[in-house]
Formats: structure tokens, C-alpha cells, sequence
């Protein structure tokens, strides 16, 4: 299982050399004291009415400019034409930082930038400003919601091209958890796989505010959010993360 680093400073060289131990050796690592629990917790009620007062596009009818502004689409079935044969039921909201900080986020993106950006042994993080254009950092949430909210085990074939390996061979995928499992769902939640197609949940000892980091080079999803609960996005029930 992969530990907690609790870090309640800068981050610096010390903590990358232990994120890739850790990662190294359990697959993934939990940092903690980056982003307060609470703060995390308060911007929940705001992405939920979001999802629910929105209109979202459907899985395959996103314009290319679309994500380049705060949009949604919902993510259904396993015809993604980025993703193909991934199956998930989850919605995607684009959130750039160029655009308007709707929810009031973006610092926790700079965060997991900086995260992102160290694990990989950049001399400094790659904000928006600091990319060639058209590049820029793809920020988003993902939600999943209870009632069968998931996305399938698979292989992040794009990560060789988008992160260069620190030197180890792993490829490193940070991301924040905005919501908590045995608050907001019960069952589910991100999973690697180990080769005798077992599965370990990456939540077990999280909490909301966690940033989970993980090897994207091995098998990996999330499982259902809730099956045993029928379908009701009302219920603002289900996991909610940013990346």
C-alpha cells in the first residue's frame, strides 16, 4: 500500500525523491497539507449545482474550442475518440485556467502544476504563461456520480508522449480529491491493479484536500461509485476530483 507525506512546507527535492519511492514502490503516495480539507470541501455544493444546472455536451459532440473555456460534457460508454474502448460514466468540466475561475480553483491547479512539474524535475512549474502557444495545461474535474459512476481498467497509452519519466520509468499522474469516500460515497472510488487482476484502492486512507499520485503506466481505473444505490443526481451524492 502506498503511504501518506504529510508536508507542511515548500516543496522541494527531499519530497520528490520520496513521491518517487513511494510511487516506485507502492504505485502511488498521498500528499497531504498541500490544500486544507475544508477549503476543498466547501467548493462541493458549487460544482454539484454546476452539474446540475448546466447543460453538458454529449460524449462525442465537444468543438475543439469548447475546452478551452469552462464547459462539460458528459463521458458515456467506451467510444471515446481520445480515450477509445476506455468505458466510464462520468462527467468532464473543462476548467482553464486562462478562462474565469468559476469555482474559485485555480491556485489548487497551480498546485497540482507545481506537483506535476517536480515530480518530473523541471527546473520551474509550466503555468499557462510559460507554455508555447497553443499549449496550455488541461485543468478539469471529474465527477462520478453515485449509482454507478466509473471508468474501466486501462493503460494511459498518451502518458510517454505528454510526461517524461524522471528517470525511473515511471509516469507520474497527480491528482486532487475533492470529495471523500464514507462522506460523500461509500463503495468505489481509483484503483490500480496488481497482475493477478486484484485491485487496490488508492482512496482507503485519503480525505478530501489529498493529493494522490500515481504510476500511470500500470493498469489502472475507477470502480463503481455506489452501485448498489439507483442512479439520482439530485442526491449530490458520488466523487468528485481535479486534475
Amino acid at each position: 500500500m502506498g503511504g501518506i507525506i504529510q508536508i507542511n512546507g515548500n516543496l522541494n527535492s527531499d519530497i520528490r525523491n520520496e513521491i518517487l519511492e513511494q510511487v516506485k514502490s507502492n504505485h502511488f503516495v498521498i500528499l497531504r497539507g498541500l490544500i486544507g480539507r475544508e477549503e476543498v470541501r466547501s467548493k462541493i455544493d458549487k460544482i454539484w449545482n454546476f452539474l446540475l444546472t448546466n447543460k453538458h455536451y454529449g460524449s462525442s459532440d465537444v468543438p475543439k474550442e469548447a475546452i478551452r473555456e469552462l464547459s462539460s460534457k458528459w463521458s458515456v460508454g467506451g467510444e471515446s475518440p481520445i480515450q477509445k474502448d476506455i468505458a466510464r460514466f462520468m462527467l468532464t468540466i473543462y476548467a482553464p485556467m486562462n478562462s474565469h475561475d468559476f469555482f474559485g480553483i485555480n491556485e489548487w491547479f497551480k498546485t497540482l502544476i507545481m506537483v506535476r512539474d517536480l515530480c518530473a524535475g523541471r527546473p520551474k512549474p509550466l503555468f499557462d504563461e510559460d507554455l508555447e502557444k497553443p499549449f496550455f495545461n488541461g485543468t478539469r474535474l471529474q465527477v462520478y456520480p453515485s449509482g454507478g459512476g466509473f471508468m474501466s481498467s486501462h493503460l494511459d497509452s498518451t502518458a510517454t508522449n505528454t510526461f517524461n519519466a524522471p528517470g525511473d520509468g515511471v509516469f507520474l499522474q497527480p491528482l486532487l480529491l475533492i470529495t471523500e469516500r464514507g462522506i460523500d460515497y461509500e463503495r468505489g472510488g481509483a484503483f490500480y491493479e496488481n497482475q493477478d487482476s486484484s485491485k487496490v484502492y488508492l482512496e482507503d486512507l485519503a480525505k478530501s484536500g489529498d493529493i494522490v499520485v500515481y504510476d500511470e503506466s500500470i493498469k489502472h481505473g475507477v470502480g463503481d461509485v455506489d452501485p448498489q444505490l439507483p442512479l439520482n443526481l439530485d442526491s449530490r451524492k458520488g466523487r468528485i476530483v481535479a486534475l
